[in-house]
């Protein structure tokens, strides 16, 4: 299904369209949400923590999945790579649930985040990549993968309730240690590295705010 298939953006300019439909999302009950690109000699220094110093937030992962396209115009396909389910698990073992967002479209601007698909990676065992497709014609929008199977998603009703469960309140300065810990998971691979990025893959973390 994959085959000779090609995106026409890249993950930061789906990240612009999916972030704010995640905040929106998370604060529908009134928690306050600072979406950060993880800096450690940033949002990660001495003068960070002594700012935020006394609050209690929730870590949210999010990795946003471009769509691909090729030569079939009734299919949008996705992908998340092995390396996304490797981090979630050991994020998840911090307290951290990652979540994968795919927006199915042809162009720019087809990208809608209003029917974005959320995927939980945080309860995934297997270290593998996984294929989907959508068809473009297909009412219930499910994600299928190439044997007709469907991915599942959660819906955007349940998505901030889920991952609340899954999530764990901890101090600002323990989630800068976390999110410190976890960039070897990703930053150093090197089977994917850019000489552009310095890493191939590097999640959007969204801070909740506990109420104290």
């Amino acid at each position: 299904m994959a085959k000779n298939s090609t995106s026409f953006m890249n993950e930061r300019s789906l990240e612009y369209v999916v972030v704010p439909e995640l905040i929106k999302i998370l604060s529908v009950n009134g928690n306050l949400v600072a979406p950060i690109f993880f800096w450690k000699s940033r949002e990660g220094e001495a003068r960070s923590a002594n700012a935020h110093n006394g609050r209690i937030v929730r870590v949210v992962a999010l990795f946003a999945r471009r769509p691909k396209i090729n030569e079939d115009p009734n299919i949008v396909i996705g992908k998340i790579n092995w390396q996304l389910i490797n981090f979630a698990i050991e994020a998840n073992s911090f307290g951290i649930p990652s979540v994968a967002a795919f927006c199915a479209g042809r162009s720019l601007f087809e990208i809608d985040p209003a029917r974005a698909h959320w995927i939980a990676l945080w309860g995934k065992k297997e270290v593998e990549d996984i294929h989907f497709y959508q068809h473009t014609h297909d009412k219930s929008q499910s994600l299928l993968r190439d044997d007709g199977t469907s991915i599942a998603t959660i819906s955007k009703a349940t998505l901030a309730q889920s991952l609340f469960a899954a999530s764990e309140p901890m101090s600002f300065t323990t989630a800068i240690h976390r999110m410190d810990a976890l960039r070897p998971f990703l930053t150093n691979n090197p089977y994917y590295f850019n000489s552009f990025l310095s890493g191939a893959y590097k999640p959007v973390y969204l801070l909740i705010e506990e109420p104290l």
